[in-house]
């Protein structure tokens, strides 16, 4: 089975919603972090 070449769009696409989704996860620990230091 040959998998099918990926597109320059959708693979920039996939990085794009990984970096995000990343940034969103970093930023919801880091203030979580902030709540429980400050609490």
């Amino acid at each position: 089975m040959s998998v099918p070449a990926i597109p320059e769009r959708v693979r920039r696409i996939l990085w794009f919603v990984a970096i995000w989704a990343c940034g969103v996860a970093a930023l919801g620990l880091a203030s979580l972090l902030l709540k429980l230091i400050l609490a």
